[in-house]
């Protein structure tokens, strides 16, 4: 957000001062929140709250465990896996990706077992991006 996408190591040194700046500011879930308002979940989506009503049709805190891992698994490449759910679920692969992501919030106990079940046999019904127009 503050620097270029250069891969030097002054690059990494001047990340390392910024890290520590914000953090004794603003504190990790502040810094959390904000990431997760900025970033791209899709081609021209930014933010938590857009993504969570576009994907699924609802606010943030009415996602399920299961579409709360799908947005955290399309971090990375939110415009790279839009060809793995374009036909409204999610494919093999990235399915894969959200139930690991679903038992290690299982392994921490952010869910129960109950709930663990049920994410994993929940069907992720995802709409897919339209073109702006």
């Amino acid at each position: 957000m503050f620097l270029s996408r250069d891969k030097e190591i002054g690059r990494k040194l001047q990340e390392l001062a910024i890290t520590f700046l914000l953090e004794s500011a603003l504190g990790k879930d502040r810094i959390l929140e904000i990431y997760l308002n900025i970033i791209e979940w899709g081609p021209e989506l930014r933010g938590l709250r857009p993504a969570a009503r576009h994907y699924f049709g609802c606010e943030p805190q009415a996602l399920t465990p299961a579409q709360m891992a799908f947005l955290v698994a399309i971090i990375p490449g939110p415009i790279k896996y839009q060809r793995s759910f374009a036909r409204g679920t999610p494919g093999p692969g990235l399915r894969l990706l959200i139930d690991n992501l679903l038992a290690k919030l299982r392994s921490v106990e952010a869910i129960g077992e109950e709930e663990y079940e049920q994410a994993l046999s929940e069907p992720l019904v995802v709409a897919s991006l339209k073109q702006p127009g």
